[in-house]
Parts: C-alpha cells; structure tokens; sequence
C-alpha cells in the first residue's frame, strides 16, 4: 500500500504562530534556560511536564515556539495541539490535533509498529488510523470504567512509541488548556503517570487568569504537582528594560526614556500588549522619522497609549474594509483555527472576493494560513476583540450560517464535526430548527460515549433531553428520549456517580414498557449495579431477577450471565455467601465462550467471596482467571480490583511472597492507571498479613495510607476497612489505652455508611468485624461478662455469614474471657473449636495465633509440636525481613517456642542445608537440578514464576555460584539431589 511522503522529521507538523510577525524574545533567560534543562533531561528517559501559566499575550506560546524549534533542531519530534474557545470543541482536542498530523504522515509500517495492538482504541479518537490501517479489530467490550482506563493507556502506549522511535524523543506541546473538556485533562494526568521514563518532555500552557479553583483543570493541576516529575512555572510580564529591549527589537536601539516609561506603564510588560502598542504609535506616525530614526521630538504621555489591549486591537480593526471586518466577525465564531472551506461556504462570497478579504487581514496580521488551506488567528485575543464587536442577533446569525455550511460541506459529516455543529446550532438560540439542535446533540453525545468522554457526553445528552422536554417531547418517540436517558445513565456509569445513573436509568425504564425484551434486560442489569453502589441493595436484585427472567425468556446466555453475575455482587454485598456463590458459578458458565467481560467480572468477584468463606484455594484459582482475563481485555481496573483479593488468598494459606507481588502488582497498576478507588481497596487489603504475622508498625503505616486514600478518592470500603484495621492493630500491639480512644470515632464512621437494616455494600463484614474488636477491647479492660457477650454474638455471625476466620478469633477471644471467669473446661472447648476451624483454613498464621492461646491454658506436647511445624512453615514462606523479626519477636510465637524448653528452636529435627539454604529453597534447587525449567517449577511447587526466579537468585546469591549450570553441579556434589 502507498503511503503518504513522512516529510523531513526535524520540521513542526504545522504552524503555531505567525512568524512574519514574531516579536523578540527578551528578558526569558531565566525561563528558556529551565525548559531547555527538561529538555535535555528528558532526552536522558527523564520525562516530565513543564506547565506554564500566565495572563493573555505575556509570551506562553513565545516560549513553547522557541523551545520547539531548539527540539526540532536537534532531531526532536515536536507535536503541538491546543484547546479552543469555542462551541463544540470535540473531545481530546488537544491531543487529537497533536497527532493527528503525525498520524497522517508517518509511513504506514512505522505508524503500524508505533501502535502495535492499542491501534483499535486509539482509532476511536483519531480516524485517521482507521483509514491508513484498515481492517482493525474491535475493541473488546468492557464496563464503562474500564473502558476509558483502556482508552487512555493505548493512547498513552502510542504517545511513548512515538518517543521511543527518535533517538532525541518527543516535545508534545498542548496550548490553552484553561478551556480543555474534562476527558483531556484526565487524559494528562494518566500519560503523566504511565510514560515516567520515557523519553517525553510535555509542555502545556494555560491562562492563570481564567482558572476556575474548584474546576478540573485546578484538579489536574494538583494531581501533577503532586508528581516529582511536574515544574510549574509562572510567566510573567516584562519588568522596564524587558520593555527597554523589545521596544528596542521592534524598532531601532535605544528607544526613548519617556516612550518606554509610557508603554511599560500601561502594558505592565505584557509583550502582546507592547507589540500592539508599537504598532499603534508607529501607524500614526508618532515614533520615526523619515530616515527610520527614533523621532527626536518623541514626547509620549501616558495618556497617549490606549489602557486596553482590546482598545488597541479595536483601533486596528477599525482601520479595515467593512466588507473584511464582517468576514473576521464570521471567522472568529468558526474558532481560532478554521478550514478556508468552511469560511467560503459561510461567507457566501465569491472566491475572488473572500481572498481579497483575506489578503486584507493577512497584511494586517491578523490571520495567517498553512499548506492545509486552514486559518489562525494571529492570537486568541483579536478573535475575542471581534466577538465581543457583533450584536446578539448577529452573532446568532452567523452561528446558524455555520452550523448550515458545515452540514453542506463535501463529504460525509465525521465524528469531529458533530459536537461543533451541535454547538453552532445551540449558539444560533432561537435562529435554529430545534429538531437540528437535539439531532446533533444526541449523535455527539453518543459520540463522545464512545470514546469515554463521559463527562462530555453526560452535557450533551442532558442537552439534548432538555431540549426535546421543551418541544413537549415532540422531537422524539418514547422509544428515542428513553435511549437518551439511558445512554446518559450509561455515561454516568463510567465516571462513578450511581444515583445520578440509576436516576436517568429509572426514566428510561419507565418509558421502556412497550420495548424489546433484549433491550429491557440489558437496562435492568446495569440498573441493577448503579443500585448496588448507590446502596439499595433490594432494588438492585429485584432489577438484577427481572432481567434474569427476561433474558432467559429470549434465550440470550450473555444476557443471562450479567444478570446473574449482578445478582451474585448484591447477594455477596447483603451477606447472603451460600446464595451469591451459587449466582457467581452460574454466572460463569453462562458467560464461558460467550462474554468475556462478564466472566472477568464475576470471576473476580467469586475470588473474593471464596476468600472470605475460607475456600482459599479455589479462590486462588478463581483470582488468577479474573486476573488472566483482565490482562488480556487490558482492563486494568479489574485487574487492580482483581489482585487485592489474590493478595489475601495467597496469604491465607502462607504463600506471603506470591502475596506480597499480588499487591506490589495492584499498587503499581493502580497508581500507574489513576484508578483510585481501588488503589485504596488493594493497600487496605495489603495490611492484612502484616497484622496477621504481628507485624504492627507495618500494618499500621499501610492502613494509615489506606485511610487517608480512601478519604482523597472518597473511596467508602477502603476507608470503613483500614479505620477497623488501626483498631485491630492498637488491641493486639499491646496498646490497649489508644484502641479505646479510638473505638467510637470507628463505630461512628461504620454507622455512617451502613444503612439501618445493615444493607450497604460490604455493611455485614464491616458490622461482623467491629464486633469482633468489641470483644477484644472488652477483654483489654477486664470486662469478662461483656467479652463473652460480644464474641458471642461475633461467633454467631460468623458462622451466619461463613466467616471462619473470624469464627476461630471470636472463639479465642470468648475463651480468654472464660478463663477470667474461672469457667476453664469451658474455654479449652472454644479454643479445641479455634483450633479446629484454623486447621480447616489451611491459614497457619491463625493456627498459630490460636494454638498459642490454648497452650497457656492447657498444655499439650502434641499441638506445641503441631504449632512449631507452623512456625517453620510461615518462616521459610515469608521474604519481608522487618515482618519475619516481627514474627519471631512476637510473643505468641516466643511462648510456643517456650513450651519445648529453653533455646528450643535450635533443637528442632530441622534439616542442616549448606550455605543457610531454607528447605523451599533445597526444593527449588533439586528441581533445577533435575533440569527444570522455571515455568515447570512454579506449576510443581505451586507458586508464581516470580517467585522461583526470586529463589534462584537467593540460591545463587547464598553460594556464590554464577549460573543455574554451577548450582546443578553443586546440587549433586553436596548431596542435596536425591
């Protein structure tokens, strides 16, 4: 296939400026030197993003053109897109028009190998792939969440190939981000956070003096500062000899005291400002002399400059033909950049004519064009300056005229042209057909759903439907403002906000009587999840059954898998275990060979319940499908969701290595991916088996972590979670004073988010593990009577809710408290009852922790000897080495140790291995020496590939050998290979 010359790839991809009449740049040493230090850095895998802020024309894009031309100089790729001012500006602008000129450019084979498989997703926003790749697959279908999170790593992984594939790197500049739509800026931070070594210096600007504090780009300008890797910097005016030299640079040296006292104190060294001010004095004559000298007469007051830079631009303008003034009106409500065509077709003009006018403005350098038959304004305010010198009416008018050409343009309308025709039409008011102003609407709103702009998308179609309401509903059937509503509710989906969801999803329920039955069930089933994270739990299963019944009525299995993977998440969250793992396996097979995205779901979610019922090896089996599934859809927010319960299996039954990569993994995917709210979910989990192995000071930093998160992303779970977890940690560290402190700040925090029949998420785990710290803070006060009433009660929960854990806790915690009481045949039945629900966890840390309660009250050679093979067990698994301190200081496992006499550990039957080698590590060692691969050991021993290779290393490292060959040979010469 032919492809398009690439172009010589050292020039910009098109103008930013109008270089004709660039002014000198003075007094930015100081600027100029710290971007040129990023630059360099950058070229050295030290990306970053440098912000520049400051007020209209005080040289933002002055310095990002010299900059741009010092990368393109040296073998940069330099792309540029900005933001406009302007009515239906298309989602990602920015970074639509930054790549889009590369896109176009580029050979196909390179663009090919730059895209690699992101290229279905990345077409979504920039067409143009799809004309030069065709035949792309789809996109694999995802929940609204973790489509844009796959949207926006594929953009991202495109934007660092294109670094990576110049030896220099890539200058990716985006303009006037004070008026970027929310999906752009949050597009920012992801690109920000995922290309941190990459070869990429972004360069954006935007205008100090139009930010909206509590706005998103004032969020995104928080989260970025909030990265080492983000320099904020201000750019101010020119201080009096800044002036000195650029009046200096416009005109001859040495300009006069009195002239630039004057211009300085009207500009206050805005440079725009001073160039329009030169301009201005020197058309009436004020500043030369017929030889080009500086007039010696000059005498300039203050007075003399005009006190506004629309003032001036308005004297400039003034100056113009009446037939040009009204084609620049038209143009500047086309934007700041504009197609010729369009203006052509909206002016009405004869081509003769309309060039001539635009000769006009040219000279005047007002406008400049490109190669591509498009115009720019020479700056944003002289668009403004002409917008703000048209009526009412008139500005209307030329809307209408706008919205009416561009519909009449050759060639199909594309995507990008939907949001700025429906913008036209709205500007136009009552001048437009209001069947044309929905239509457009809606077919950007849809658009713009499409490529994960949601919050876009969500303005759109709320216009749309307020528009049709005011016709009384007469632009549209039933059936068409119910799909509004939907897709709306779909779109709030994806941002997370579930009452507005359900809201907009109820009234196109409502308006759905008569629909098709496939179409019925699929909007109960994402009802049904928008009612479960909004906290009616009951309504969502009675959404979540009747599109069970519904889709099994039409024989649709993929409808059937999400209405009961729906229905197993509000089973799982109202406590309901037996009942929701039923749902979860059904679900599974309903959706195997059918829907992918669904069995991932409910994979995942199965993974947890198991976990929680102590099933840790099938939920261990489950968790790595969801976790395989959410790899391959590139669907990282399931996969964030995903490895924090892995992490608490895996850890369960004392494989505390695979579980601590399970988090590491969910905390780099979640940070790496902004996906906040189960970032906050995986860390609180993660403090688990600190607590679990009494490695308190550990716990505590994560759970603090957790907390503060969960507070940041106002993220419910992991907040609840980690305050319950801090209590937990003050009871059993030995702190009891603090623990009672901080009991009713948690019980209060849990009565806040569970709602009175106890239905909100996850509201029965949290009651049942409060209670459980009721117990034990009753214990810690010597309340024996109360203890033995709540752990009751805890005790009764648990085996409620197939709680085992907590089960084994409760009974050990009622048994201390019977001891006190003098009832001690009664409390060696709890704790033989502890025990035994331990043993059937396979969890050695909480046989551990009950086996040590039992032995102080009643000895027993035969559960201390059982106890010590738990102990090796957790301390041959464990690689953290402030927790395996922690553990071996502990006092549960001094007093099992205790129990076989002094110095006891060093007597135990334990194998003597040479070189410190523990016994996993003789295992790994045997099977590498049997010729093993590292695949082949993982599946034999029954952990992760990592972490072989991180026994192998161990292994090397221990000896002194340098290859697995060496550690063979040594296998059999010291006699371990058996």
């Amino acid at each position: 296939m032919a492809s398009p010359p690439a172009g010589p790839r050292h020039r910009w991809p098109h103008a930013v400026l109008d270089r004709s009449r660039q002014p000198p740049l003075v007094g930015r040493a100081r600027e100029l030197s710290l971007l040129t230090e990023r630059l360099t850095a950058a070229g050295r895998g030290e990306s970053s993003i440098v912000v520049l802020s400051g007020e209209p024309g005080v040289g933002k894009t002055r310095l990002l053109t010299e900059l741009a031309d010092h990368a393109a100089a040296k073998g940069w790729w330099v792309l540029v897109g900005r933001a406009l001012d302007s009515e239906g500006m298309p989602p990602y602008l920015p970074f639509v028009e930054a790549l889009h000129e590369h896109v176009r450019l580029c050979a196909v084979d390179d663009l090919r190998t730059q895209l690699g498989d992101s290229a279905p997703e990345v077409a979504l926003v920039l067409p143009e792939v799809a004309r030069r790749l065709p035949d792309l697959p789809a996109s694999n279908r995802l929940e609204p969440e973790g489509q844009r999170y796959r949207l926006f790593d594929k953009l991202s992984e495109f934007i660092g190939a294109i670094a990576r594939e110049k030896e220099s790197g890539l200058l990716l500049c985006l303009e006037d981000l004070q008026w970027a739509d929310g999906s752009t800026l949050l597009l920012l931070e992801h690109l920000c956070r995922r290309l941190r070594n990459a070869r990429l210096l972004v360069l954006a600007t935007y205008r100090d003096t139009e930010l909206d504090v509590g706005g998103p780009l004032a969020r995104t300008l928080e989260q970025l500062t909030r990265q080492h890797s983000t320099q904020r910097l201000e750019v101010k005016g020119l201080d009096d000899d800044g002036v000195r030299l650029m009046l200096a640079g416009l005109g001859r040296p040495d300009p006069p005291p009195a002239l630039v006292g004057a211009v300085y104190a009207e500009t206050e060294g805005n440079p725009f400002f001073v160039h329009e001010v030169f301009d201005y004095l020197a058309d009436q004559g004020r500043l030369f002399d017929p030889a080009g000298l500086w007039r010696s007469d000059l005498q300039v007051g203050a007075t003399d400059v005009p006190q506004s830079v629309r003032l001036v631009l308005g004297r400039r303008l003034d100056r113009l033909s009446t037939e040009c003034h009204t084609v620049l009106g038209l143009a500047a409500v086309l934007g700041r950049t504009f197609e010729y065509e369009l203006l052509r077709a909206t002016s009405e003009m004869s081509e003769d004519a309309l060039l001539a006018v635009l000769d006009e403005a040219e000279a005047a350098h007002l406008l400049f064009s490109d190669d591509r038959r498009r115009l720019t304004f020479a700056h944003e305010l002289i668009r403004q300056t002409l917008l703000s010198g048209l009526t009412a009416l008139r500005r209307q008018q030329f809307h209408l005229h706008a919205a009416q050409a561009i519909e009449q343009l050759p060639g199909a309308i594309t995507d990008a042209h939907l949001a700025e025709i429906a913008g036209h039409y709205r500007m136009a008011g009552g001048a437009a057909d209001s069947a044309k102003l929905i239509e457009y609407l809606t077919r950007a709103g849809l658009h713009a759903l499409d490529v994960r702009a949601y919050d876009e998308s969500i303005g759109l179609l709320g216009e749309a439907i307020a528009a049709v309401q005011a016709r009384n509903g007469h632009a549209l059937s039933g059936s068409g403002l119910a799909d509004l509503h939907r897709d709306c509710g779909r779109a709030y989906i994806g941002l997370g906000k579930w009452a507005a969801a359900r809201r907009e999803l109820e009234a196109a329920l409502d308006m759905l009587a008569d629909a098709p039955t496939e179409k019925r069930s699929a909007l109960l089933i994402d009802l049904a999840v928008a009612c479960r994270w909004d906290g009616d739990l009951k309504s969502g299963r009675r959404y979540a059954e009747d599109a069970r019944v519904l889709a099994e009525g039409v024989g649709r299995q993929d409808l059937q898998a999400g209405a009961l993977a729906s229905m197993a998440l509000l089973e799982f969250s109202e406590g309901e275990i037996a009942r929701g793992a039923t749902s979860y396996r059904t679900a599974i097979e309903r959706a195997r060979g059918v829907d992918r995205s669904v069995a991932k779901t409910a994979q995942a979610g199965y993974a947890h319940l198991l976990y929680l019922s102590a099933k840790h090896d099938e939920s261990i089996e489950h968790g790595f499908q969801a976790v395989s599934l959410a790899r391959e859809l590139s669907d990282m927010a399931t996969l964030t969701f995903a490895l924090g319960p892995l992490g608490l299996s895996l850890s369960a039954i004392g494989r505390y290595s695979e579980a601590e990569e399970a988090f590491a993994e969910a905390r780099r995917v979640g940070s790496q991916y902004g996906i906040e709210g189960y970032l906050a979910r995986a860390i609180s989990m993660s403090a688990t088996p600190h607590l679990d192995l009494f490695d308190f000071d550990g716990a505590l930093q994560i759970a603090e972590e957790a907390s503060e998160l969960g507070r940041e992303f106002n993220f419910v779970s992991a907040r609840v979670s980690a305050a319950i977890d801090c209590l937990f940690i003050r009871l059993r560290s030995g702190n009891p004073g603090r623990a009672l402190d901080l009991l009713p700040a948690v019980r209060g925090l849990v009565a806040n988010e569970v709602n009175a029949d106890g239905t909100w998420l996850h509201g029965w785990l949290w009651g049942l593990r409060l209670a459980q710290a009721e117990a034990e803070a009753a214990v810690a006060r010597n309340d024996w009577r109360e203890a033995v009433r709540l752990a009751t009660g805890s005790i009764d929960a648990s085996r409620a809710r197939m709680r085992p854990k907590y089960e084994s806790a409760a009974l050990a915690t009622r048994a201390q408290a019977l001891v006190a009481l003098g009832r001690k045949k009664e409390a060696i039945a709890d704790l033989t009852a502890a025990i035994g629900v331990a043993r059937g966890t396979a969890d050695p840390a909480l046989f551990v922790r009950a086996a040590a309660t039992m032995l102080r009250v009643e000895p027993d050679a035969s559960l201390a000897d059982e106890a010590h093979q738990s102990i090796r067990r957790i301390l041959d698994a464990v690689s953290n080495p402030r927790t395996l301190l922690c553990f071996e200081a502990s006092e549960a496992v001094q007093f099992i140790h205790s129990t076989r006499g002094p110095h006891s550990r060093h007597r135990e039957q334990r194998p003597s291995y040479p070189a410190g080698l523990s016994d996993r590590e003789v295992e790994v060692l045997r099977l590498v020496a049997s010729g093993k691969s590292n695949t082949q050991i993982a599946a034999e021993l029954v952990i992760s590939v990592n972490t072989v290779q991180r026994h192998v290393g161990s292994i090397l490292s221990k000896t002194g050998l340098a290859n697995r060959t060496q550690a063979a040979s040594y296998a059999h010469q010291v006699g371990i290979l058996v």
